[in-house]
């Protein structure tokens, strides 16, 4: 277990005042150049890492996130998301977290837009999101940018909409599982065909990593 490092420990090191590191620590004025050249020296040399639980508990702010996905019935594969979301949330509970998660109907722009003009009402410090289409989401992300609110995407990745970070599937290695496990039980048929939802001609979402293949002659 690493050594627990003091602020009196920061401050014989520095030279200087247990109150300028805490100063200095907690980026507050009344600094001298001097004196943060040799603070921020000395929190490099001795690898200093601030404890984020008692940062969180000193500041005692909380933070509220959102997150939008779709409508959906009983689905496994978007309740765990919510599960695993409300999960995070609770382990965490000590940095004053709360998670509200809105819902849109998915193959419905307007659904869509009602539901993330509510969420920026709300001013959310983050927003976790499935997107919709490019050009309806990018509203919204744009939005979030120029108010330097960090976002998220699940389950679509975007690139263009320059998410903080994108969690989903390998589409490549579920595309060749799916078709790994379509050969062992339909390997006697000639032709298979492979189909996209589609609205208007526009896909519902984007994966990662996409091959368009309308039909597969084997």
């Amino acid at each position: 277990m690493a050594e627990k490092i003091r602020i009196k420990d920061i401050a014989e090191r520095a030279g200087v005042s247990v109150g300028t590191v805490d100063r200095v620590l907690h980026k507050r004025p009344n600094v001298s150049a001097s004196a943060l050249k040799r603070v921020e020296k000395a929190l490099e040399e001795m690898n200093y890492q601030p404890n984020m639980y008692a940062s969180a508990l000193a500041y005692n702010r909380s933070y509220k996130f959102y997150c939008l996905i779709p409508k959906h019935a009983s689905e496994a594969y978007w309740d765990e998301i919510e599960m695993g979301a409300m999960k995070a949330i609770e382990q965490r509970r000590d940095f004053y977290l709360d998670l509200e998660i809105m819902y849109y109907s998915r193959l419905s722009p307007d659904s869509f837009i009602e539901t993330y003009k509510k969420c920026l009402s709300y001013n959310p410090d983050g927003v976790i999101l499935v997107p919709t289409t490019l050009e309806v989401t990018r509203q919204f992300t744009d939005e979030l940018h120029d108010r330097n609110i960090p976002f998220v995407l699940l389950d679509s990745y975007m690139p263009a909409l320059q998410p903080l970070s994108f969690y989903g599937q390998d589409s490549i290695q579920s595309g060749h599982f799916a078709a790994h496990m379509l050969m062992l039980i339909a390997r006697q048929e000639t032709t298979i065909m492979l189909m996209k939802q589609t609205k208007d001609g526009k896909m519902a979402s984007v994966s990662r990593k996409t091959v368009r293949l309308d039909s597969v002659i084997i």
